[in-house]
């Protein structure tokens, strides 16, 4: 019963990526969703932050792919398990220092910040069901 639920966690994970990832390649970072106007003055400075977010929603997709792949052997995947911990832990810990340096995001955004940092304790529940076997 463990491993089902693991398994449904890290689908449910794996979707979020695929759909935000989707978000980010589809509008980039200039949208309706960010209050940009839709045919903005393209300045050096919004074509690189454009271009970044992209890379980054690229890099979501890649995380989506790793965890729908992992999924049918969840258990015995620990060491790319605790991969995944480590960049979700820190970039969790990046909309710390934003939420710091610029304020509160979008409820939404919120709601990523307990999933990022509570990323290292699926990698200890996975540790738990690769024990039991």
């Amino acid at each position: 019963m463990s491993k089902f639920f693991f398994r449904t966690v890290l689908a449910i994970i794996c979707v979020l990526c695929f759909y935000t990832g989707y978000l980010g390649y589809r509008y980039g970072a200039v949208n309706w969703y960010y209050g940009l106007p839709d045919n903005p003055v393209f300045t050096p400075g919004l074509r690189m932050l454009d271009s970044n977010l992209r890379f980054f929603n690229g890099l979501w997709v890649a995380i989506g792919l790793i965890l729908l792949w992992m999924i049918p052997n969840a258990a015995k995947q620990t060491h790319i398990m605790r991969n995944l911990a480590v960049m979700f832990f820190l970039g969790g810990i990046g909309r710390i220092v934003s939420i710091a340096a610029c304020g509160v995001p979008p409820l939404m955004y919120l709601l990523f910040i307990p999933i990022e940092l509570g990323f290292p304790l699926l990698a200890l529940w996975q540790h738990r069901i690769a024990l039991k076997g």
